[in-house]
């Protein structure tokens, strides 16, 4: 547990080895401008969108990230709806993708801790 436990914490920290693999797009070009957060869900011949304006988006995003809840607010939003009506640099491109990472790590490192506390005969933890 204390393993699993440290491997989150460093999630949440953004300092695991697991968020230099971006596992989103950003294909579009232009003015990175947030003017307009909106998540369009996979269909059969395209991944998760996440747009940010009309014509800008990042892909690859699945319904249960964009979903994610922390303290009642779906992060990935969130984090796009605290900068509305502002341009994105690059770095904070590159951050939001790794946070969509960090979450898909989040959800797998939950899913772990709950297999071990079941497998120990689940709670309470003797």
């Amino acid at each position: 547990m204390a393993a699993l436990g440290q491997a989150l914490i460093d999630v949440h920290l953004m300092r695991a080895p697991a968020l230099a693999n971006l596992v989103t797009a950003y294909p579009i070009n232009g003015d990175n401008r947030v003017t307009r957060v909106a998540y369009e869900a996979p269909t059969d011949d395209d991944a998760g969108r996440v747009w940010i304006n009309p014509t800008q988006y990042v892909a690859g995003i699945s319904p249960d990230l964009w979903e994610y809840q922390i303290g009642g607010y779906r992060v990935l939003d969130k984090w796009l709806r605290d900068r509305r009506k502002r341009v994105l640099t690059y770095e904070e491109i590159i951050h939001y993708q790794r946070v969509v990472v960090a979450l898909a790590e989040t959800q797998r490192l939950q899913r772990e801790i709950d297999g071990a506390i079941e497998a120990h005969g689940g709670w309470p933890i003797a």
